[in-house]
């Protein structure tokens, strides 16, 4: 993208190598802050029906100043990782991140951070049990409870919203019943991440609200029993997610809080 290099804050446009061998290569924007480097980063991803270019802010406004560097990426099976399939693990573009991150001078080895929001919070919490980052930021994420709705429920849901995680498992064309079965096996639960007596030192944040309807209580206590290091903030209020004009300065100001010498 030659005219990244142009903008007033420049943006890259890189390959990321996905899956054993790097088989498969999808496209994420590197952000860094003026300086030499290395310096910290943030791997971060929405959910199901929002795509890294909507990451742009969260860089600009609170990362930037605080000279944090961001690669923003896609979900499995939206915007430029849509050949991706979410039934292959819902953090492996993260995971790809972190590989590329790991060989790159302009980043700072002790501190690549992972944040993700909604369906990207589920990526980030999977994320958290998995790879060895410096901290993880899990916003409003569905972990169990949202994937075990049966297709009456999810019928109920917003078409846009369920057309959009349809897209994520390649299931655009098909019925809402044929979600259910690929969508269950998501849940963090069954796939024996949030367990008991399994706890992670990994520094982590969680931002929700009190009455999200893919993002219950229950689940969050859960997660929370895992996390040796925790901060969580629960707003609230109705819906679901945090407005990002409350959310992303908290984030940021966590992040460099968390950032080692």
């Amino acid at each position: 993208m030659v005219a990244g290099a142009l903008m007033n804050t420049p943006v890259a446009h890189i390959d990321i190598p996905v899956g054993e061998q790097g088989v498969t290569s999808v496209k994420g924007y590197l952000h860094l802050p003026a300086g030499a480097g290395p310096f910290p980063i943030v791997i971060n991803s929405f959910g199901s029906d929002v795509t890294k270019e909507d990451s742009f802010d969260l860089f600009y406004r609170e990362l930037k100043p605080r000279g944090i560097g961001m690669l923003a990426v896609d979900m499995p099976g939206i915007g430029e990782a849509k050949q991706l399939s979410m039934a292959d693990g819902s953090d492996t573009v993260m995971e790809a991140a972190l590989q590329l991150l790991r060989e790159a001078d302009y980043a700072q080895q002790g501190n690549i951070f992972v944040v993700g929001v909604s369906f990207g919070g589920n990526a980030a919490a999977r994320a958290f049990y998995r790879l060895e980052v410096a901290g993880v930021v899990s916003m409003c994420g569905p972990l169990h409870t949202a994937f075990q709705y049966p297709p009456d429920a999810l019928n109920g849901q917003p078409k846009l919203t369920i057309d959009g995680v349809k897209s994520r498992f390649s299931l655009l064309d098909r019925s809402t019943a044929a979600l259910s079965a690929p969508l269950s096996e998501v849940s963090l639960i069954k796939q024996g991440y949030m367990q008991a007596n399994k706890t992670i030192g990994t520094p982590l944040l969680v931002i929700t609200t009190n009455r999200d309807p893919v993002s219950p209580p229950e689940d969050l206590a859960i997660f929370l029993d895992s996390a040796g290091d925790q901060e969580v903030i629960v707003l609230d209020m109705k819906g679901h997610c945090p407005p990002r004009g409350v959310r992303e300065p908290v984030v940021a100001r966590w992040i460099a809080d968390k950032i080692r010498n």
